[in-house]
């Protein structure tokens, strides 16, 4: 697409393939991992809801006490850690502490985990866009069934109140921090798939006159209602043990982003309900694997079709195996003991940095090389409507100068 707007554009779809191949490929391992609590859901007891004797060396070596209730927050500075906590980095990663003597080798129980994530996004997706569309009927509206049910028990839980008002609080004083806009921009670029590729794939599809104004706002309106949805429900649980052990919201949340949250501090918080804790176990991270193969299912759906443009003689289903067989294989770096080192390094500088500069370029080679007033026109041309100031002024004007100060700003030591 770009290429046909002008030959020195094409590198930046490159780029946007290179940047989902590499998401693609750690986001699975994190929804392999979902599926290690969601099949230790039907145990008799969670493993993470209390401290392991096998965990006793490791702990004595550090200097660091194993507690099952967190009563003032993890800190193993203070020499305490969870036993939530202890269980995601010990027996689900097996995490090293550092990679001085290298990443180690794959963790095979990971790595099935992970074949079998890949093997259900290939399957979905091998017979192209219009099969993964209908699966996504399932795999869009099954979460929000599982999301309003965890919602509505949340609401009715003691404390709930308290941790949904933490979740909404505003710290105004984070705005005028660089790296919480750079984000939140990106984390916006995921969510929604901006300049990630899925938009244009997909997009590529529809009749020239479809309604995009209709979808943007559809796609926006549904983003923020699951962002809001899904923060009230989990901060809702997360409220209920801090009310449980009688500490502030804040002490209950761990650190480490998303997958602290999901991997620790959700799984702490359900292991103290007294009513079927099992129940809302296996139903949550259930649903957490459920998205998770809907995002790799259009990732992987981009690279298919961006390879499919470059080589098409090549069959559907051979693209589909030797991407799934690539991206699994580069999943298995993430399933090592240093593979979250890894990961991290690959999320900043193969992902997110990757989209980020990806982003600019865009804005800016379209506004200055293709022209804004010709963009307007093919839009006013598809849609037969109007592009008015205000959108010619963020397109043009606003976006580009945004994400550069962004950049700049948050690259500053």
């Amino acid at each position: 697409m770009y290429s046909k707007l002008s030959p020195v554009l094409k590198g930046i779809g490159y780029g946007q393939i290179l940047g989902t191949f590499f998401c693609a490929s750690y986001y699975a391992v994190i929804t392999a991992i979902t599926l290690v609590y969601f099949f230790n859901s039907f145990t008799s007891s969670f493993p993470w809801a209390t401290c392991q004797d096998r965990w006793q060396d490791y702990l004595y070596s550090r200097n660091i006490t194993c507690v099952d209730q967190l009563s003032n927050g993890t800190d193993t500075k203070n020499g305490t850690i969870t036993s939530s906590e202890m269980y995601f980095r010990r027996d689900v990663l097996e995490e090293t502490d550092d990679i001085s003597d290298g990443i180690g080798l794959p963790n095979w129980r990971l790595a099935l985990l992970l074949l079998f994530t890949w093997t259900i996004t290939f399957l979905v997706s091998v017979k192209g866009v219009k099969s993964s569309g209908k699966a996504s009927y399932f795999l869009a509206i099954f979460p929000y069934v599982i999301m309003i049910i965890l919602f509505i028990r949340s609401v009715t839980l003691d404390g709930a109140v308290d941790g949904m008002l933490y979740f909404i609080k505003a710290d105004f004083s984070k705005l005028l921090k660089a790296e919480v806009w750079y984000a939140a921009v990106t984390q916006c670029f995921f969510s929604l798939g901006v300049s990630f590729g899925q938009i244009i794939t997909f997009s590529s599809y529809n009749k020239f006159d479809h309604d995009i104004n209709r979808d943007a706002f559809i796609i926006t309106t549904l983003d923020t209602f699951t962002s809001l949805l899904s923060g009230f429900t989990i901060f809702g649980i997360l409220g209920n043990l801090a009310h449980e052990l009688n500490v502030p919201p804040s002490e209950v949340i761990s650190k480490g982003g998303g997958t602290g949250l999901a991997f620790v501090s959700y799984p702490d918080a359900i292991s103290k309900f007294t009513f079927v804790p099992w129940a809302f176990s296996i139903t949550f991270f259930f649903m957490l694997f459920v998205l998770g193969i809907g995002t790799l299912v259009a990732a992987h759906a981009t690279v298919i079709t961006s390879i499919k443009d470059a080589l098409i003689n090549i069959p559907d289903w051979i693209i589909a195996s030797v991407t799934a067989f690539a991206l699994f294989s580069l999943g298995l770096l993430y399933t090592t003991s240093g593979g979250q080192y890894v990961l991290d390094l690959v999320d900043h500088f193969g992902g997110t940095f990757v989209v980020f500069i990806c982003a600019i370029l865009e804005t800016l080679t379209i506004t200055f090389l293709y022209g804004i007033n010709n963009l307007c026109m093919d839009v006013e041309f598809m849609t037969k409507r109007e592009v008015g100031i205000y959108w010619r002024i963020t397109w043009g004007l606003a976006m580009p100068i945004f994400l550069i100060a962004i950049l700049f700003i948050s690259s500053e030591p």
